[in-house]
């Protein structure tokens, strides 16, 4: 009888692990999955434009945390620099009307939130696209906005940076990072923009 009862318990046991292991995963937010840039993200071209490396920011001895960097910059793009402030840095690369802007100054931040994501009651954006961007040093950016056209008449996106806690928050540690585009942009110049972004590394 007691062997019965062992082979019994073994047997609904099995029948039970079994049965969890078949249950599907949990699905992601579909909500955040259908959101995602995935029209505008970045991917690799086999004929990639010839790019120069520049670097920017201020050193930290000036009292900001930001970061020293690199980036790669194609050859057709042209760069402005601005001292706005003492130990402030403004780095504009310009191509017609589409703009990358790097801002290092002694600014506030806020908490980047997308669909799905919880109201936050200090300072925050709500963002309804987003493309997700990994840089050379292994930062994962987000560039964030929408499609759509503000009041200066230009599509804007604001770069986002993940945190250790998962959350993402703005500015990055390269600073305040921003595309500016026209209306009807061209997606492989926006392409281009992206690249940038993946290409930038700490000093």
């Amino acid at each position: 009888m007691l062997l019965l009862l062992i082979v019994g318990a073994v047997a609904i046991g099995g029948f039970y692990i079994g049965k969890r292991g078949k249950e599907p995963a949990t699905a992601p937010n579909k909500s955040l999955q259908n959101n995602i840039d995935t029209s505008n993200s970045y991917s690799p071209t086999s004929t990639p434009k010839p790019t120069r490396l520049i670097s920017g920011g201020v050193s930290k001895e000036g009292g900001l945390a930001f970061d020293q960097f690199s980036l790669e910059v194609p050859v057709d793009w042209s760069i402005e620099r601005k001292t706005p402030a003492p130990a402030s840095e403004e780095l504009a690369i310009i191509k017609g009307a589409y703009e990358l802007k790097i801002f290092q100054a002694a600014t506030g931040g806020a908490l980047c939130l997308y669909p799905g994501d919880p109201d936050f009651e200090g300072p925050s954006s709500r963002y309804s696209l987003f493309a997700e961007l990994t840089t050379q040093d292994a930062r994962i950016l987000r560039r964030s906005g929408s499609d759509a056209v503000g009041n200066t008449g230009k599509v804007g996106y604001t770069i986002c940076q993940r945190n250790t806690e998962g959350s993402f928050n703005q500015p990055t540690s390269y600073g305040h990072i921003s595309f500016s585009l026209p209306k009807n942009y061209d997606k492989e110049i926006l392409g281009e923009m992206d690249a940038m972004i993946i290409s930038l590394k700490k000093q």
